[in-house]
């Protein structure tokens, strides 16, 4: 029995998602904010939104397979990425550097846009959401992985 479900209650899950993005996006630039979404969004394992923020980088004119990044920018990138794939375990020289750069309220910022996005993955693979047809096109086998190349 399938458990997919109507589009619209995703659809509400998604815009909490929205709302955090809208912020991360003011703080770290559009670049930054799709780059960071995406990694997320890979490392979570989210056809959904990686799809998303592969299209969006895709009409930036980036190259989502291959993103060249510059030394704070993969600070952030990997930030995210270890939330997603650690379990929110980050290495202290990661989150010592990511303080640095960024304010108590920014780096809690980032931290609530990364578990949002990790939460809402969880939800659409547990109810089986499907990938809307406009994203189809930009869904990647599971096993790709985008590679970074530091500029």
């Amino acid at each position: 029995m399938s458990k997919s479900i109507p589009v619209l209650i995703p659809s509400e899950i998604h815009s909490i998602v929205d709302k955090q993005y809208t912020q991360v996006h003011q703080l770290l630039g559009k670049r930054l904010a799709l780059m960071f979404g995406y990694l997320i969004a890979q490392s979570a394992q989210s056809a959904v939104f990686s799809a998303f923020f592969r299209k969006n980088l895709l009409e930036l004119g980036e190259n989502p397979d291959l993103l060249e990044v510059e030394e704070d920018e993969l600070l952030v990138i990997l930030f995210g990425s270890k939330i997603a794939t650690e379990g929110g375990k980050i290495p202290d020289e990661l989150y010592e550097a990511l303080t640095q750069r960024y304010s108590q309220e920014q780096v809690i910022l980032l931290v609530s846009f990364a578990t949002q996005l990790v939460a809402a993955t969880m939800f659409n693979a547990t109810l089986e959401v499907q990938v809307e047809a406009s994203l189809q096109p930009y869904v990647l086998p599971e096993a790709f992985r985008t590679e970074l190349c530091l500029v």
